[in-house]
Parts: structure tokens; sequence; C-alpha cells
């Protein structure tokens, strides 16, 4: 199992409604492959944790670096870890980013 967490900056004019398809989607996507995960969007910048199968988490991200709606990805950990934290959910939205959850998620082992 693997765990990724990066950050990136969301583009200026995005509204609202699209970041709530974009994360429908990402669900249920995310679901089919077997990934797991969550994501926090303030309104300017996302943070979001990724969990599975390094592969499909890697090929994952390559899709994602691609999304125009967000630019200036980092990567700020990623790990082998035993087990997910965010079992049962294709992708958890919070309204906020609250660094203590992903910085709590990265610490798991």
């Amino acid at each position: 199992m693997y765990r990724l967490f990066y950050m990136s900056t969301a583009r200026r004019d995005l509204e609202k409604a699209e970041v709530n398809r974009m994360l429908a989607a990402a669900a249920l996507k995310n679901s089919l492959m077997g990934i797991t995960g969550a994501i926090g969007y303030d309104g300017e910048r996302f943070a979001q944790i990724l969990e599975g199968d390094k592969n499909d988490v890697t090929g994952l991200m390559e899709t994602i670096r691609a999304d125009n709606r967000h630019s200036g990805i980092v990567i700020i950990a990623e790990k082998t870890v035993e087990r997910r934290i965010y079992e049962g959910w294709g992708m958890k939205h919070m309204d906020s980013l609250i660094f203590d959850d992903f910085e709590s998620a990265m610490a798991d082992a």
C-alpha cells in the first residue's frame, strides 16, 4: 500500500460548482481504481492524499498533473504504508485545508 500527499494552487476562476463536479467524478473514478483518499480545498489551494497500489497512485498523479484546474503541484510526502486510513472513501472531501488531518495521515504507518 502506498500513500502520497500533494498540494497545488487552484486556478483563480475556479467555481465551487466545478470543484463539486470534479470531486464527484474523482470519487467514482478512484473507487473503480481501488484508490482511496481525502482532498481539502480552501478556495485557493488543494491538498490531497491518495492511497492504493503504487502504480495506480503514480498513474493517477500523472492525470492530476495534466489537469488545468490547478498548477504548482508539489508532492509533500510519499511512503509505503501497512493499511489504508481512508478505507471506504473514494475521495473524502473537506471544505478547508486542515493540515492536522493530512499530517497525521502521513505520520500514520
